[in-house]
């Protein structure tokens, strides 16, 4: 299992060495986040109105493709999520997608990724040694698989080429394997508000 996590951040490195070549816009963007653990694409309102579970998510967002209309994109993205009771989750992932673009500057986009989620638990972890006695559990924590698909809409401030916009992305993703015993796979909905810009050299 350690091999397929190595390989799919290899996989990583090479997307966002290959998208860094190839796009001239240099967006980067920042965005904060709330997540519920559900099945896919089950919770609607309930991410804003609570409960929350805070995230956040930095991001290079290279247009690997476009036309007039239409625009072929990645996100390669870093992000953070916490969940009470549950973990604190990191996570390093490329996404690619297709966006439409319905005006200058309302575009729609979806996107399916994955990568690699480390697991750090959010509460104490005990065993039992040999005393009888109950002690902190140590370790590395545990190295996951996350993949997942999103839907995203943004509005550009401007309509220069590389200008900030604003964007809302539902996404769902599964983190895999959560307890190889009893719970293999462990789906999360989140809703992203952030925006994108460009930074000049």
């Amino acid at each position: 299992m350690r091999t397929l996590y190595l390989l799919l951040f290899l996989q990583l490195i090479y997307c966002a060495v290959d998208g860094q070549t190839s796009d001239k816009k240099k967006l980067y963007s920042i965005a904060v986040s709330n997540s519920h653990s559900s099945y896919p694409f089950s919770t609607g309102v309930a991410l804003v109105t609570g409960p929350y579970n805070p995230g956040f998510e930095l991001a290079y967002n290279p247009t690997l493709r476009q036309r007039q209309k239409h625009e072929w994109v990645a996100n390669y993205a870093a992000s953070y999520l916490f969940h009470r009771f549950n973990q604190h989750a990191i996570s390093l992932y490329a996404q690619f997608g297709y966006r439409y673009k319905f005006t200058s500057r309302f575009h729609a986009d979806g996107m399916v990724g994955g990568g690699y989620l480390h697991s750090i638990p959010a509460t104490a972890q005990l065993k039992l040694n040999e005393e009888g006695e109950y002690e902190n559990a140590k370790g590395i924590r545990r190295m996951q698989a996350t993949v997942n698909a999103a839907l995203g809409i943004r509005y550009y401030l401007s309509t220069s080429p590389g200008n900030k916009n604003v964007f809302l992305r539902y996404q769902t993703s599964i983190q895999t394997p959560f307890v190889k015993s009893y719970v293999p796979m462990l789906p999360y909905n989140t809703l992203l508000l952030g925006v994108a810009f460009s930074i000049q050299r």
